[in-house]
Formats: C-alpha cells, sequence, structure tokens
C-alpha cells in the first residue's frame, strides 16, 4: 500500500512536471508572439506617427499652394482689368474662297489697331506698301495684302483679298485699305477677309 502512495505522487509529480513543461513552453511561444506583435504595434504606430506627419505638412503644402493660386487668380483679373483698358475684343473670319471659312473670335488687340494689325494677330499676311501722299494713310504708306496664310492674290484670275465690315444687318466692302486709320477696329467688331474675283 505504501508502494502504491508512492508511486502515485510519482506520477503526480511527474504529471505536473509535464505540465510545467508544456506550459512554460506555450508562455514561451505566447511571449516571442506577445513581443513580436509589441514590436510590429510599435513599428506601425511609428509610421503611422509618420504618416500623419507627412499628411501635415502636405497639407500645409497645400493650403499654401492654394493660397498662391488665389493670389496668382487675383493678380491675372487686375491685370486683365488694367488690359481691357487698353485692347478692344474683335471678330475675324477669314474666308478661302474655297468653302473653308475660319473665324478666330474674341481677339484681343491694341485700343486703336487696324484691320492689318488684328489680322497680323491671327494669320500670315505677305503685302505690298505702296506709297499714297494725300489719302490719310499713316506716313503716305498703303498696305496691300498680297496674301493671307499663303494663299495668294490671283492676277490672271483676277481673284484678291477684299475685307468687310459686318454693320449689323449685312456686309459691308471696306471702303481704303486696311491700315488706313478708318479701318480702326472696334470693340466687338466683326471683319472678314474673303478672297474672291473682283470686278475693277
Amino acid at each position: 500500500m505504501v508502494c502504491m502512495k508512492s508511486n502515485g505522487w510519482k506520477w503526480a509529480f511527474l504529471g505536473v512536471l509535464c505540465w510545467a513543461l508544456i506550459s512554460t513552453g506555450f508562455l514561451g511561444y505566447y511571449y516571442k508572439s506577445y513581443r513580436n506583435t509589441a514590436n510590429l504595434y510599435v513599428q506601425t504606430q511609428s509610421k503611422l506617427d509618420q504618416a500623419l506627419s507627412d499628411l501635415a505638412e502636405l497639407q500645409s503644402l497645400y493650403n499654401q499652394v492654394l493660397s498662391n493660386l488665389e493670389e496668382t487668380e487675383s493678380l491675372y483679373n487686375q491685370t486683365l482689368s488694367e488690359l481691357e483698358k487698353y485692347t478692344v475684343l474683335v471678330n475675324i473670319c477669314i474666308d478661302y474662297g474655297n468653302g473653308t471659312v475660319v473665324w478666330y473670335n474674341d481677339t484681343r488687340v491694341p485700343l486703336g489697331a487696324t484691320l492689318f494689325n488684328a489680322t497680323s494677330e491671327v494669320a500670315v499676311l505677305n503685302y505690298t506698301v505702296w506709297n499714297l501722299p494725300g489719302y490719310g494713310y499713316p506716313d503716305d504708306k498703303a498696305i496691300f495684302i498680297d496674301a493671307i496664310n499663303g494663299v495668294w492674290n490671283d492676277y490672271q484670275a483676277n481673284k484678291y483679298w477684299q475685307w468687310y465690315y459686318w454693320d449689323g444687318s449685312q456686309w459691308v466692302l471696306g471702303p481704303v485699305g486696311c491700315n488706313h486709320p478708318d479701318a480702326t477696329v472696334e470693340d466687338g467688331g466683326i471683319y472678314m477677309w474673303r478672297y474672291e474675283t473682283v470686278s475693277w
């Protein structure tokens, strides 16, 4: 009987020892997992803090860019307002006489510009300067358009570039050369160059 009690204690001791070893192993495993998770949490928190700091810096830069943009827009509007005092907006049509018609609407030109100046803003012009004293041309020099955008007058076919203005109801042939003071463009004016056969 004594022997069985002694064996019972041995088995109990052995059981407790196994339980202690297994528990220690699990405890070590879970502690290591906890440490890894804690380290990962600290690293993640650090990265998150850095990301939040970067985001705050980006927000600050965005606000600065937005402020600069608003300031630039304000400056642009002021400049445009000043520019409008010294310029006019005109609409220029170029009719190539072959069905091709091109409009240049809201073309901004200096105040006092002639149709020649305005057309020079939207097209390539070839021209001849004629000496015409006594007709009111600047420095007695009249400009005769030879070609617009590479389309030349055809003297044999009697086809030339002529200019017109819109009087509100119809096109009216320009009464003077395109650089004459009477060919000064008006704000909102509508002008057309037409390549056509003329009967001179």
